[in-house]
């Protein structure tokens, strides 16, 4: 609805869900970042599109590091975290579990389970898509495909995203 992707974008992102659906086929996997420099630039109406796009969306807009990486285990999601700057820049521990997911080799965190504090293994290795505004912090920048958003100008026109017709995109996805 006010989203404008710059020239070729829409191939980065059409590459990255591409990228999602081959996740298990990867050995790394970029981060795709949709960057914004104010509110109301389409950030959520792109990740809405490629929650319709990706196999197993979990859309989020808060998470605790543990919920993430019990999720990535479980359900091998493709993640999409909204409102990233309200969260992730202050948020060491969830930034590294999301960093650590780039390398398939390295892409596990370990922690203590049960009554008896097992140690135990878990994979954070997920396609992931962030959006937020502003910088991303330099680690995530450095492992992401960013997509840099702004507002369309007057006398552009852009396709509204309806959620009555998501129907429509399932023979494409």
């Amino acid at each position: 609805r006010f989203c404008v992707l710059p020239d070729h974008s829409d191939v980065l992102v059409t590459a990255w869900v591409l990228h999602a659906w081959a996740h298990d086929a990867a050995d790394i996997s970029p981060i795709l970042a949709a960057i914004s420099p104010e509110k109301r630039c389409g950030k959520s109406t792109l990740l809405s599109t490629i929650a319709v796009l990706a196999p197993k969306p979990m859309h989020s807009v808060n998470m605790s590091t543990s919920v993430l990486f019990r999720v990535v285990e479980k359900y091998s999601p493709t993640v999409l975290i909204d409102e990233g700057d309200a969260y992730l820049t202050d948020n060491e521990e969830l930034r590294g579990i999301i960093n650590g997911g780039h390398n398939r080799l390295t892409a596990y965190v370990w922690r203590s389970v049960g009554d008896d504090f097992e140690p135990t293994k878990f994979t954070v290795w997920a396609p992931k898509c962030i959006a937020m505004i502003g910088k991303l912090p330099d680690t995530l920048e450095d492992r992401s495909i960013v997509v840099p958003l702004r507002r369309k100008q007057k006398g552009e026109t852009v396709a509204r995203f309806r959620a009555d017709k998501l129907g429509e995109y399932l023979p494409l996805r």
